[in-house]
């Protein structure tokens, strides 16, 4: 079976001709006689030896290959070398052991590197799995994609070309400071034959983009928890990116962490913050800084350090300006701010702000131009802001000087302002105006909704990224008249209906308010189509024959008979998020006889039956299996990675090629209808962090691009069709955290609503599109809950949300729950409190089962398991009060946003919650 992934790890890949020297064990399929001592598991079908290589597949669920009976000592200079070709793209894992300890004989997430390797040929690929010095590999696996058909040429392990990653002079350092290019020589670069794309001149040292090239230091023995910052001092000649790598004793593989770069004439300090980078712990025993992928960019390397805190002179950076607010017509006034930063190691010096308007932009009657500008700590953010008119014109900019001690920056800020609605239009409303759909003939477009906006505390996560900003603000999900909107702005740009996603798992259900609150209450749901993605990426063993039915029969009581719900050949539609979840807990045949059973059912209640879409990757293993277990059609919520070539940090323009590709491997698979879903990006830093996938580029100009991809798949003849309708999937209307939104937003504004009226709808190009202050409506904006230092659950209610948590009642005893999984959670309200203040948490509850708990932190960026604490709890009912000492985790400081608390790690456990409280210390 697969090991779990509790983190998703970002291995180095290298793609290189010819293979390393100084083999230490090779093993060559190619025209092999025998397997070598490698063997393949049951999910390794069909393998056999060719002249090409191993070949194996097609595969089933988590295919790998293994050998024992080896000796081979470890070293972080050590390499691993695949070379292999797959049928579709994918994460490949290669896991060691160095014992046989575990329930996979010495085999663990710990001890395990991913690499990603591409679809087609068979190419070489460079692994870096970290191996600590002293310790011996007994055995080795290598993993490759589920349901795949690959073939395996080589493997070999090699060592000793990087001479800086072994122990300088026989010596490991605790120490991480280094200035260039004075200490370039005790770097060494990988590959080693790219050493003269490392340049060391006055100017620093010479990282030349597109070189490939990876420098690395001398081997070290750096305590990460102690150790958080790292500062890189660089100057680059075009924006760019440079990825900092390292090995950690804890957790095996080359880790990675995108740092971006502005173009500047001088070096800039970058202050890396790791204290939440799960991959940074235990000893950190060799750093790298990887060149720029773009070809004549290149990145003069000044210092890099790393410590326990900032480093380096006062940097005063604008973190954001423009309007406050996220829609603003010519000829309204408007507020302008700007969020700054001091992003260096020393206290800012006091000085001023100075706003120029130009263009169609000016100052409010009374609004200085200058105002003084207070010292910031480093960390410290700040917001400025000037009341401004925006009159009618189409260049509406300003110019914001900041001057501090001897240093002045001037920025230019480019401004959009709508243009005015005529007067027959800015009428004030009682209520949204009704929705003027654009039609689409033969088309027909859905967007998923993604129903996670209820509350203050989860649109905080955007905080940070104002450009995400709603049109609506940080709006209450539920409201009929917020619904209405979306409705009617859905339907004047030719999207027909919303896939909500819902929650199901063994009879609890979530997420709710925006379905039944929201849509079922609106005054305009008889004009807009709704169906269902069954998000069931629930815990194993809650997928049942019976529990297909009980579903069934929710589905046809509460939704299947409306008018508005979607079908497709008379029969209501319904997406699986996960067949997977199904296969695993009923098998391929059981999940035919739920799926059947479910259909009967509907049959049963007058209904012709229920037209189920499968969400899948390329991978023709997997597809045929989707067939076999009855599936009407297939699709996809989302395909983050397509085109990205296993990198974390790729561009837009790739993912508009990767998806077309994804669809027509599917189809080409698939003997039934596939359905393109579309997506206008990826960028998922609100709630996963700095470290986070990330699509750069995007915009709504390369969104339609791949519209007009996904409208020529659909028109191309003789392609399958549902029931012969040419249905596009949009994902999605409102997943602001994940970054794939096209709801009306600060930064594009309608423009990839207008988009898709572009390419789908026939429609006259010109429209005009309403907002709530053009009618009079508004604001809908939920108020920002005072910051909290303890909650007191006692007859109190407050803003939290539940995870495989199931709320029983509220009383004067507290919050009773029970757990409905094994990774139960409770997320309090959002805060901001100083961790500087607050070293102690004391929790009072009472839990009947389980042994451990866990408390979480946040400072925006997710939750992580390095900000956590666990502790050990006692399961007998009776209420207790828990105190965590915080006084000696390096990684609790900073400004806490948020907590999340674990109550235990089982199913069926009775949970009351009386309080949680922040203390200055512990009793």
């Amino acid at each position: 079976m697969r090991i779990a992934l509790t983190v998703l790890m970002l291995m180095l890949l290298l793609v290189r001709q010819g293979s390393c020297q100084e083999v230490t064990q090779e093993w060559v399929f190619a025209g092999a006689s025998t397997m070598q001592g490698w063997s393949p598991n049951a999910a390794a079908k069909g393998a056999r030896l060719t002249p090409e290589g191993l070949q194996v597949g097609p595969c089933e669920f988590d295919p790998f290959l293994t050998i024992t009976g080896l000796s081979i000592p470890g070293h972080p200079a050590m390499r691993v070398e695949v070379e292999a070709g797959c049928d579709h793209d994918g994460e490949w894992q290669l896991f060691w052991a160095v014992d046989e300890e575990g329930p996979f004989g010495g085999f663990s997430e710990k001890r395990s590197a991913r690499f990603f390797v591409r679809a087609g040929q068979v190419r070489p690929y460079v692994v870096f799995p970290g191996w600590q010095t002293g310790e011996r590999i007994l055995k080795l696996r290598l993993d490759a994609p589920d349901y795949s058909t690959f073939t395996v040429r080589a493997i070999r392990v090699t060592g000793g070309a990087i001479p800086a990653m072994a122990t300088a002079g026989g010596k490991v350092s605790g120490v991480a400071e280094w200035t260039f290019p004075a200490d370039a020589g005790q770097w060494s670069v990988f590959p080693s034959d790219r050493r003269g794309e490392a340049e060391a001149g006055p100017e620093g040292w010479k990282l030349e983009g597109g070189s490939g090239m990876i420098a690395f230091s001398p081997a070290l023995d750096l305590d990460a928890d102690q150790n958080t910052w790292v500062t890189i001092a660089a100057r680059s000649t075009r924006e760019t990116r440079i990825a900092l790598r390292w090995l950690s004793s804890q957790k095996g593989g080359l880790h990675s962490l995108t740092v971006p770069l502005q173009r500047t004439g001088k070096p800039r300090f970058y202050n890396v913050d790791l204290s939440g980078n799960n991959d940074w712990q235990g000893g950190i025993t060799m750093l790298g800084l990887e060149a720029p992928e773009e070809d004549g960019t290149d990145v003069y390397l000044v210092s890099l350090k790393a410590g326990p805190e900032r480093s380096g002179p006062a940097q005063l950076d604008v973190a954001f300006a423009g309007f406050t607010s996220p829609f603003v017509r010519q000829g309204w006034d408007a507020t302008f701010e700007a969020r700054l930063m001091n992003t260096g190691g020393a206290p800012s010096a006091p000085g001023k702000a100075t706003l120029t308007p130009r263009g169609a932009l000016s100052l409010a009657a009374g609004q200085p131009a200058t105002q003084p500008l207070a010292t910031l700590a480093p960390g410290e953010t700040r917001t400025i802001s000037w009341r401004v008119r925006a009159s009618e014109g189409d260049n509406h900019r300003v110019e914001l000087k900041l001057q501090t001690g001897e240093s002045e920056q001037t920025r230019t800020v480019p401004l959009s302002c709508h243009p005015a609605l005529p007067e027959h239009l800015s009428r004030k409303s009682a209520y949204v105006p009704p929705p003027e759909p654009a039609p689409t003939g033969e088309y027909l477009v859905g967007a998923y909704y993604f129903p996670g906006w209820h509350t203050y505390s989860r649109w905080s996560c955007l905080d940070d990224f104002p450009e995400r900003h709603p049109v609506l603000g940080y709006y209450r999900e539920g409201d009929p008249e917020v619904a209405d909107w979306h409705i009617k702005w859905a339907l004047e740009h030719g999207i027909s209906f919303f896939i909500y996603d819902w929650y199901w798992s063994a009879g609890d259900r979530w997420l709710e308010h925006a379905l039944h609150d929201g849509y079922f209450n609106a005054r305009y749901r008889d004009r807009m189509k709704f169906c269902l993605l069954w998000a069931n990426h629930n815990p194993k063993g809650t997928s049942s024959l019976e529990d297909m039915e009980a579903v069934t029969r929710y589905w046809i009581e509460h939704y299947f008979r409306r008018p508005e719900y979607l079908k497709v050949d008379g029969k209501p539609v319904m997406v699986i998020f996960s067949p997977y979840r199904f296969r695993e807990d009923m098998g391929v045949e059981g999940t035919r006889q739920a799926l059947e059973r479910s259909r009967e059912i509907c049959r049963e209640a007058g209904l012709p039956g229920i037209y189920f879409v499968a969400c899948t990757y390329p991978g023709e293993g997997n597809i045929r299996l989707l067939e076999q277990e009855g599936y009407d059609a297939l699709s996809g919520y989302n395909y983050p990675t397509a085109g990205d070539g296993g990198r974390k940090v790729a561009p837009y323009d790739a993912m508009v090629r990767g998806y077309k590709e994804f669809w027509e491997a599917i189809d080409a698979a698939a003997t039934i209808p596939y359905i393109p879903v579309t997506e206008p990006g990826w960028d998922s830093r609100p709630w996963h962090g700095p470290g986070a996938r990330v699509r750069t580029g995007k915009h709504p100009d390369k969104f339609r691009a791949m519209l007009a991809n996904a409208r020529q798949f659909v028109d191309s003849a003789g392609r399958r069709l549902p029931a012969g309708q040419k249905i596009v999937f949009v994902e999605a209307w409102n997943e602001f955290g994940e970054g794939d939104y096209i709801e009306p937003h600060r930064e594009f504004g309608f423009g990839y609503l207008d988009a898709i009226r572009d390419v789908f709808s026939t429609a006259p190009d010109q429209h005009y599109d309403l907002v709530p202050e053009d009618v009079g409506l508004g604001p809908y904006t939920l108020p920002k809950p005072e910051d909290a230092s303890g909650w007191d659950f006692r007859g109190k209610r407050h803003e939290v949300f539940f995870q495989n948590l199931k709320e029983e009642a509220s009383d004067a005893s507290g919050l009773q729950m029970i757990s409905t999984g094994d990774d139960a959670a409770l997320y309090l309200p959002g805060t901001r409190l100083d961790a500087g203040r607050f070293r102690c948490i004391e929790i009072r509850m009472s839990v009947t089962a389980g042994r451990q708990a866990q408390l979480f932190w946040t400072s925006g960026d997710g939750f992580k398991e390095v900000w956590s604490q666990r502790f050990d709890i006692v399961p007998d009912g009776t209420m207790r009060t828990y105190h965590l000492d915080l006084s000696g985790k390096p990684r609790w400081r900073g400004t806490i946003r948020q907590l999340r608390l674990d109550p235990c790690e089982v199913r069926d456990a009775k949970v009351t919650l009386e309080s949680v409280w922040l203390l200055e210390s512990c009793p």
